[in-house]
């Protein structure tokens, strides 16, 4: 039962795979995998022979091999070859190149037409994700600095290069193929292709007075949606290939400054520019319904999901940074820590319980599930960014990269880039 509800996802998905029609035949082609055999275990690159039995009570006009994962979606290209035989054994060379898939099992399909019906075969392969690395990592200036903006690229190789220069920066942000840039009061958002670096217009800046245009400039880690909120009071999100995914307006005279995705919605900090008043607001993730506002009393620089009903704002309120717990739905606030006289910079995740803090006196460690802070530098760094393969921190510092074990704060690298640090993003390969 299980195969043929995966035959009849496979259906739509295989349509452009047409093939030339005889009279009708009596029954579907017969079909058989030979290899890989059940079971087989794949590693990411590869490229894997497969063979498959068909026969025909007509003649067998193609045969098709992909693989899918558990909803019948290819997670690669397929392969296809004609022929014009009753009964064939095929070899078919199935090229498996994405770093992004994960390690799990997967199944080999294998399609037989005979120009009327299509026959199916499966096989269940496990496949061995390719190991995590780090592709490049981009860093950017501060955005309240004056132009040129430098973009600096380190490879993989470590090497150190100018990738481009911008006229207006307002944020920045990553996903696995683009790196994302606003401009503040002419230039649009742009997705800058990471490999070749060609831009794609996403949102025009609609150049609303003389504050940047953009705001919050972000993709979650939790749907992998690009959000940024505008001038005007809208907030949009973007999917990966560079549709809109989300569309919401603020209250009259607000617009949004950051977003996080919570359970089904979208939360964010808006602010006043009249009253200088800020809110959180949720708004529905499908449909962009306001759902929920509440006061803020700190002007928030960062904004991390915790639960299905609670969010982390890390912000300032005056002289002092504070850290909050806030439930989205119901408007309860419980601060948990302030940091007197010691504004918050910048604040970075290491893990579900970890984070990293970046304020005037230094470098903190701020674990939730004890409430507990503890300094790891004195450094008065300006941006941090985690590094999930190596577990290291990135810290920059004026314009030096600073490698840093999270736990003690001990140095393991520190680099002079040509530019002042304000971002750093990492990219890996999946």
């Amino acid at each position: 039962m299980r195969h043929q509800h995966r035959a009849l996802l496979l259906a739509s998905v295989l349509l452009f795979l047409g093939s030339c029609k005889k009279d009708k035949a009596d029954e579907p082609p017969v079909v058989h995998i030979l290899f890989p055999t059940a079971g087989s275990t794949l590693s990411i690159p590869d490229t894997i022979t497969v063979r498959v039995q068909a026969e025909d009570d007509h003649l067998v006009r193609s045969v098709t091999v992909l693989l899918t994962d558990g909803n019948g979606v290819p997670i690669g290209p397929s392969s296809q070859t004609n022929m014009n035989a009753g009964a064939t054994t095929a070899e078919l060379e199935l090229a498996l190149t994405d770093e992004r898939i994960e390690s799990g099992t997967y199944t080999l399909v294998a399609r037989v037409s005979d120009g009327d019906q299509d026959g199916f075969a499966f096989q269940d392969l496990i496949v061995q994700a390719a190991p995590l690395r780090v592709r490049s990592v981009f860093v950017l200036p501060p955005v309240n600095t004056t132009a040129p903006y430098p973009i600096v690229r380190i490879d993989s190789l470590g090497d150190i290069s100018t990738w481009m220069t911008l006229s207006e920066l307002s944020g920045s942000a990553i996903d696995l193929d683009h790196l994302f840039v606003g401009g503040t009061t002419s230039q649009g958002l742009q997705a800058l292709d990471v490999n070749s670096g060609s831009s794609t217009q996403l949102l025009a800046n609609m150049g609303v007075g003389s504050e940047p245009y953009f705001r919050g400039i972000a993709v979650d880690p939790e749907d992998e949606r690009l959000y940024t909120g505008t001038r005007d009071g809208f907030i949009r999100g973007f999917f990966a290939s560079g549709n809109g995914a989300f569309n919401a307006n603020s209250p009259p005279g607000w617009y949004s400054e950051h977003t996080v995705v919570v359970d089904d919605q979208v939360v964010s900090t808006a602010f006043d520019p009249v009253s200088t008043q800020r809110k959180i607001i949720g708004y529905d993730r499908l449909n962009g319904t306001l759902l929920t506002q509440f006061p803020l009393d700190n002007e928030a620089l960062a904004l991390f999901h915790r639960d299905d009903e609670h969010s982390l704002v890390f912000g300032n309120r005056a002289l002092d940074g504070v850290v909050q717990d806030r439930n989205i739905n119901l408007g309860g606030v419980f601060e948990m820590r302030v940091f007197p006289a010691d504004r918050i910079h910048s604040a970075t995740r290491i893990n579900s319980d970890t984070f990293i803090i970046a304020s005037a006196s230094g470098i903190h460690r701020f674990n939730y599930g004890s409430n507990s802070v503890t300094t790891i530098s004195s450094m008065d760094a300006s941006a941090l960014a985690y590094d999930k393969v190596s577990g290291a921190l990135l810290v920059g510092n004026g314009n030096e990269l600073v490698t840093m074990d999270p736990v003690n704060g001990s140095v393991f690298d520190s680099r002079t880039l040509p530019t002042t640090i304000g971002s750093i993003h990492i990219l890996t390969n999946r």
